[in-house]
């Protein structure tokens, strides 16, 4: 076994154990608090002064400042420190004290009213509210307080734990908890059956009466104050009402009295003339009107109540029946509002359409979202709402053609929709078009200070310009506005992440997560943020959670992917060693259109070629993987330059010293462009040499060792020129040298040269295009090889020289499109010419003893060979979803393979004159049409079974953009050569055991066979190194092959049982075992007998292998593994005549990264204690690598 722990970089510098200390200013120096919104009247004074002056938006308040605010007004703070709050009308706060360096505790205090507050707290810095009831201590919560004028306080905790008490006594309020406080009594807890209901007054609603006007009809005289109000131009409809006021009815000019108030923010004036008209019977939009304000106060009760009374004298009315809906879904009545809609859901209506929308957006139903919405416009085509939510529909699939296009359209009929702008800035980051998204924040912001959506928006900017402070000071803005807010709380875990803070970004993720309980990203960013962590069990609880919500996934474009594709939600598992358990999480989420679906899969195929196929898919769907930061997990993609310096240390026979030096990075200041440069010098001596035998068993050369000098570069560039376009470049240059200190002074000079160029083309959000362009040359030059020459009688140890060359170019495509939700299909092209060629030549002396005398000749060998095959292949592959628990797969391929060989050999001995000429040739052509059928059966949550039939043909290329797995099962590349055949039929059963264990069995039955012509090379050159841009930093033995090398045979049949499980024992601790029964039959040809069958074992395959393995990850960045194998005997060589004894063996590998996180050491030993053959020996490995 080669086990490739990963490069871990030495260099000599001091390790920086500080914490930067955090910072907590997020408004300007100086100030303790801004004041960042205000609706209606507020006010403010100093400590000192008596006399209350008028607050304003964007006021700084010092410390010892009051602020009140007055009838039907709210005013929003974000404070130094951090804290977010929110005061209801009539509320008077004090800032007594804000926390700083030199006094970690920030003090408030509430005289009257109502606050709401949310607040990160670093350890020893607590959040006082003092009323004249109680104190509240707060160490980092979300809680509501409300003070009565005689001084009784009543609390409610929504998330966290609050300290409340007095001197008559304390209590610990946790989280939808409340607590009940007098003067002079000591404080109570209370049973609340809705605490979320104590805070729906902290919202961001906007009250418009525009789309209200449209519920019935409206007199004819009032038409020009409607066209002043759908205007935004209240003086304009002032005038036009009182040029009607004494000629039309007065229930009509109080009503429009009243939208006027609204629309101007005089919600004092609006609520009063609103209250004198319900007892008197007055029109439809009075009473939607009242709705509006009863919701923008957070009395959710009363505007479903208002709302039913207006039903009884208009039943079944639309715009009644609509408003209702989303009154109920404010107040977090999901199952009230899909009754109520269901009572109209034959109706067509835009107002039914839109709020149809908005439960189906609550549910997570993003078809049925797009359905209502695009009804909605078709209904009323001139109300921009409809265009804004198909817009923002859009946006978070991040489909950018449509988004574009339907935001523009709504801005264009109302250029003032709520949200409007800030969505179309949000598009615009998505798309990395910073400088339009700049521009339609400014907009926004603008227009409204305060607009939570374009304040989100913005922060994402800054965060993918990499600015996590100022991208905080957005979202905690964006967050005091409008704390139900789902995006924007996830982003703020985003940022507190970025910064260090890790506890606050997974107490946010939390809140996101309870916020919109159908999206699985703020799980996927927990498993992460745990997985970075070293809280494996964590991380599997988050993975787990997430998997369940995947059918209500959005998009998954801006989430960061890395080299290891870790994002994905098997990586996790994988982290904890449970390997059988990740892949079948990771195809259960699987995306093609998903960079590091197929990243993460590649790090699950132990075979080069499925390897090297899923690994250019993922740099082609995401170029930017590869410039991430090895690190941090950023979770997002952030521009900046890292760095490695690695030192790898190894002893086997031979020793081995790997220094290296890697660069990359990532930028998106003009376009996003990443970059990747890996500079590795090898150095090893005490290499054994192989003798060159034909059905002889393996032996070194005993008359000397080798040293060897290598040089690695390699270089990978990409480039995203627009939201759809993606490329990307790879080369590698590779230069081994071997020089070896025996009896015939062997060389070995070998240079590789490759190159890929590649796009991807996102159609849509379920639709591209992927297209690569590759080129390998090789080189080789083998000076005074040792080798066996047989001439019967005659053997004897030659001189061997031969110098290879090899050239492969190779043309691919590959198209998908998801036509509907469950169904896939997809077509893919390849076209791959490959040329090899070589001379040979050998001189040696050859010998046999017969009766007790010794016979010898010289012997002259020389040879040539031209090899020159083309493959084409064209697949049609699909899936279809039947139902929620069956899915068929299948594919179809049509192959062609042209092979024009030619191989000659002359041999002669110099003193008795014999000659012997051979020569090997084949023309031929073969047309494969290759079948693929599965099938995925999932019958109970948590369980799977896969059924799979393969006829595949490996193309010549060293990877394919087909996909290689058929129902989740990978072909079998590493039994396969290039133009080989298998033809397999395999079923797989797995099965989840509460939320600790994991089962899984197969049954594999493979008939192989590979294209066998004597004296030539048909292999196709490898591409071992693209696997060096996954920059992988730790490696679990799980992830192993237990396969000890790569058998070349000419064909074989193998019947396999497997059967695996994993448990977690703890949240450090897992262990898992495999058991492998695998009974195999080789042929293979040799001079003396074309074909030799059924006789033979394929090697390094043993009848039976057994594995026992653990992980144990510490808190400490400690992580070990470990694993004992036991194989039973098998053979290196097709011929059975190199064995290898059966027995036991262990392997250990161990990693420790510093607290700051530059440093990771890692050490391994391998294939310790058991029984060995000649060519077996243990293998030590140390690594240190310093990241930078």
């Amino acid at each position: 076994m080669r086990l490739l722990l990963p490069r871990i970089s030495l260099l000599p510098a001091l390790i920086a154990w500080a914490w930067p200390l955090q910072s907590l200013a997020v408004i300007a120096a100086g100030a303790a608090a801004e004041i960042i919104d205000l609706q209606g009247q507020g006010d403010q004074r100093t400590a000192s002064a008596a006399e209350w002056r008028p607050a304003r938006q964007a006021q700084m308040l010092s410390a010892g400042d009051f602020v009140r605010t007055r009838d039907a007004a709210r005013m929003a703070l974000v404070f130094a420190d951090e804290t977010q709050l929110r005061l209801h009308q009539n509320t008077v706060l004090q800032v007594k004290t804000i926390a700083t360096a030199g006094q970690p505790v920030t003090t408030l205090r509430l005289d009257a009213g109502r606050a709401w507050t949310q607040t990160r707290r670093p350890a020893g810095s607590p959040l006082q509210m003092e009323t004249p009831a109680a104190t509240a201590a707060i160490r980092g919560t979300d809680w509501h307080i409300s003070v009565e004028p005689d001084g009784r306080t009543l609390l409610t905790v929504l998330s966290g734990t609050v300290d409340f008490g007095n001197d008559q006594g304390r209590i610990a309020v946790g989280a939808s908890e409340a607590a009940y406080a007098e003067v002079g009594k000591a404080p109570v807890k209370l049973v609340l059956g809705q605490p979320r209901d104590r805070v729906q007054w902290v919202n961001a609603l906007q009250a418009d009466p525009v789309p209200h006007l449209a519920a019935a009809p409206l007199p004819a005289a009032l038409e020009p104050v409607r066209a002043a109000l759908t205007a935004r131009n209240t003086a304009a409809a002032r005038a036009a009402l009182d040029r009607v006021r004494a000629s039309t009815p007065p229930q009509w000019v109080a009503a429009m009295d009243a939208a006027i108030a609204l629309q101007a923010g005089e919600w004092l004036q609006a609520r009063a003339l609103l209250e004198r008209q319900l007892p008197h019977k007055p029109p439809l939009l009075v009473w939607l009107m009242q709705s509006d304000m009863q919701l923008m106060d957070g009395e959710g009760q009363a505007a479903v109540l208002a709302l039913r009374a207006a039903l009884e004298q208009w039943p079944a009315h639309p715009a009644l029946l609509a408003h209702l809906a989303r009154a109920q879904l404010l107040s977090d009545r999901v199952p009230e509002a899909q009754a109520t809609l269901a009572a109209a859901k034959d109706v067509k209506d835009p107002e039914l359409a839109l709020a149809r929308a908005a439960l189906a957006r609550r549910q997570g139903d993003a078809p049925a979202t797009l359905s209502a919405y695009t009804e909605a416009t078709a209904l009323a085509p001139q109300d921009a709402r409809g265009w804004l939510g198909l817009g923002s529909v859009h946006t978070e699939r991040e489909n950018t053609g449509p988004a574009r296009q339907h935001l523009q359209h709504a801005l264009a009929l109302d250029p003032h929709t709520a949200g409007a702008q800030g969505e179309r800035g949000t598009l615009e980051t998505f798309a990395n078009r910073f400088t339009e998204a700049e521009a339609a924040f400014a907009s926004a912001l603008e227009d409204h200070p305060a607009d939570y959506v374009a304040l989100t928006g913005q922060g994402l900017l800054r965060l993918k310009q990499g600015q996590p402070e100022a991208a905080l000071d957005d979202f905690l803005r964006a967050g005091v506005m409008e704390p139900r807010y789902a995006r924007a709380r996830t982003w703020t875990a985003v940022a507190y992440y970025q910064l260090g803070r890790h506890q606050d970004a997974i107490a946010t993720l939390r809140q996101a997560s309870a916020l919109d309980d159908k999206d699985p990203i703020p799980y996927m960013l927990l498993a992460q943020i745990y997985t970075d962590l070293f809280q494996p069990g964590e991380a599997v609880q988050a993975a787990r959670a997430a998997v369940t919500r995947m059918p209500y996934l959005k998009s998954l474009n801006q989430l960061a992917n890395d080299q290891k594709g870790s994002a994905n939600l098997g990586a996790s598992l994988a982290f904890f060693g449970m390997e059988d358990w990740a892949l079948e999480l990771a195809q259960q989420s699987f995306s093609p259109y998903w960079g590091a679906s197929h990243l993460f899969l590649a790090d699950r195929y132990p075979g080069e070629f499925n390897k090297n196929s899923e690994l250019f898919q993922g740099f082609l769907t995401d170029p930017m993987a590869f410039g991430a930061s090895q690190r941090y997990s950023s979770l997002l993609q952030r521009p900046g330059s890292h760095g490695i310096v690695d030192v790898w240390q190894e002893k086997e026979f031979y020793h081995l010293s790997a220094p290296s030096i890697t660069l990359n990075g990532m930028d998106n200041s003009q376009v996003p462009v990443s970059w990747f440069v890996k500079a590795q010098k090898a150095k090893g001596q005490h290499f054994l040499i192989d003798v060159g035998v034909t059905n002889q068993p393996a032996t070194y050369d005993a008359t000397g060792s080798a040293k060897a000098d290598a040089g690695i570069f390699t270089l990978g560039l990409g480039m995203q020129p627009n939201e759809r376009l993606n490329l990307f470049a790879y080369a590698n240059y590779t230069d081994i040298q071997l020089r070896a200190h025996n009896l015939l002074s062997s060389e070995v000079d070998k240079t590789t040269q490759q190159g890929v160029l590649g796009l991807s083309y996102r159609w849509s959000p379920t639709e591209q295009t992927w297209i690569k362009l590759g080129r390998s040359l090789e080189g080789t030059r083998i000076t005074n090889f040792p080798t066996l020459f047989e001439f019967v009688p005659l053997t004897g140890i030659a001189a061997f020289s031969v110098n290879p060359r090899k050239a492969m170019t190779d043309l691919q495509l590959r198209h998908s499109i998801d036509p509907e939700p469950g169904t896939r299909w997809s077509v893919g092209l390849e076209h791959v010419m490959e040329k090899q060629a070589s001379e040979s030549l050998g001189v040696g002396m050859l010998s046999t003893v017969s009766d007790g005398r010794t016979y010898s000749d010289t012997m002259y060998f020389g040879g040539v060979n031209a090899i020159d095959r083309r493959y084409t292949g064209i697949t049609l592959d699909g899936q279809q979803q039947l139902t929620p628990t069956f899915r068929m797969d299948g594919a179809l391929a049509l192959q062609h393979i042209r092979q024009n060989v030619e191989g000659a050999s002359y041999l002669r001995l110099a003193t008795s004159g014999l000659e012997n000429i051979e020569t090997a040739g084949r023309h031929d052509t073969k047309r494969v049409l290759g079948p693929r059928l599965g099938a995925v059966v999932q019958p109970t949550p948590g369980a799977t079974l896969r059924l799979a039939y393969q006829d595949w043909l490996r193309p010549l290329s060293v990877s394919t953009l087909t996909r290689v797995e058929t129902a989740g099962i990978a072909v079998e590349d590493r039994l396969v050569e290039a133009g080989g055949r298998h033809k397999r039929l395999v079923a797989q059963w797995s099965q989840e055991l509460g939320s600790n264990s994991f089962v899984s069995a197969r049954a594999d039955h493979l008939r192989v066979r590979n294209p066998g012509s004597l004296g030539v090379d048909l292999r196709t050159p490898s591409l071992p190194f693209l696997e060096e841009m996954r920059n992988a930093q730790l490696v679990n033995l799980s992830s192993t092959d237990v396969l000890e090398d790569t058998p070349t045979y000419y064909a074989g049949t193998l019947k396999a049982l497997a059967l695996g499980a994993s448990h977690m024992v703890n949240h450090r601790w897992s262990v898992y075992g495999k058991y492998h029964y695998q009974h195999s039959d080789s042929e293979y040809e040799s001079i003396a007998a074309p074909t030799v069958a059924n006789s033979y074992a394929i090697p390094y395959i043993p009848r039976h292998t057994l594995v026992l393995g653990t992980t144990w990850a510490s808190s400490a960045r400690v992580y070990l593994s470990g694993r004992a194998v036991y194989r039973s005997e098998r053979f290196e060589d097709q011929a059975n005549l190199t064995r290898r004894p059966p027995g036991w063996s262990m392997d250990l590998v161990g990693f420790w990264e510093s607290a700051d996180k530059h440093w990771m050491i890692g050490v391994g030993a391998l294939n310790l204690f058991g029984p060995k053959s000649a060519r077996q020996k243990s293998r030590y490995v140390i690594d240190a690598r310093y990241r930078f």
